[in-house]
């Protein structure tokens, strides 16, 4: 997906303001993501360099699978500024009706999603097995998804990676209530606080959400210096309206940029 947008200034007196020159760098002008298809990617660098001359102050966003194709190597060296989008808890199945659902294409879907995570699970000692995963993907399920995405997040850091969206967080039940959400963000702000994992970019959170990270923010339970000068929001996933959920956004000097269909969370557009 290709987000090209100028971020507008932060409003007058807010908190953005009074922390940018101390504890947050300049905040890119554009943001694009690639497609997430491997042999787009070049393709798709050429025509950035082609149509905008310079990649300085752009935040260049792929997939983790693609975190280091020598594409992303390029666009660093060309003056890019770099996004990682992972995945998170993954598309989890669900245990209340051991059920992948009854269209075809969503079965297989979510059967590759089971086969995605293995490696994942793997990676941390937990054995998925079985067609619904077993013992181990309700432990995955429990929290060992936030084990191995903060360590893919270290990975990523160090790679040069300034900013990062997490997929999925839905799927574990984390946009259930604010609460819950804001439990993440603030196990997400201790890893950032250690100096671990880049700067999170928001997705598709609802206005009541963005005004909740506000608050948590102005009460400093959570540090605005954690989250990326860009939000993600796909049609279809939230309840609110765009402006609303913009306007709120912006409030903590963050430009939330919407996707051109449901589901398009990497198709290609620009703004």
């Amino acid at each position: 997906m290709a987000f090209l947008v100028k971020p507008g200034p932060a409003p007058a007196g807010s908190f953005v303001n009074a922390a940018r020159s101390s504890e947050l760098p300049s905040p890119p002008r554009r943001f694009f993501h690639a497609n997430h298809r491997e042999h787009d990617l070049r393709a798709e660098l050429k025509s950035l360099v082609t149509r905008h001359g310079t990649l300085k102050d752009l935040l260049y966003g792929v997939r983790s699978e693609h975190a280091k194709s020598p594409v992303v190597a390029e666009a660093k060296a060309l003056g890019a500024r770099l996004h990682v989008s992972v995945r998170g808890p993954g598309v989890l199945y669900d245990t209340r009706t051991k059920s992948w659902g009854s269209d075809p294409d969503a079965v297989r879907a979510h059967k590759a999603q089971l086969e995605q995570l293995k490696d994942s699970a793997a990676s941390i000692g937990l054995e998925l097995t079985g067609v619904d995963g077993g013992a181990g993907l309700k432990a995955w399920n429990d929290g060992g998804w936030k084990r191995f995405t903060h360590d893919e997040l270290k990975t990523m850091k160090a790679l040069g990676f300034e900013s990062v969206e997490v997929r999925n967080l839905q799927q574990a039940g984390l946009y259930v209530s604010e609460q819950k959400l804001l439990g993440f963000y603030k196990e997400y702000a201790a890893w950032f606080a250690a100096g671990d994992v880049p700067r999170l970019m928001p997705s598709n959170l609802d206005f009541g959400q963005w005004r909740a990270v506000k608050e948590a923010v102005d009460s400093k339970s959570l540090d605005r210096a954690m989250f990326a000068d860009f939000a993600v929001q796909t049609p279809g996933e939230v309840m609110d309206s765009f402006a609303n959920t913009s306007t709120a956004a912006k409030k903590l000097g963050i430009t939330v940029l919407q996707a051109s269909g449901y589901g398009d969370v990497d198709g290609r557009y620009e703004k």
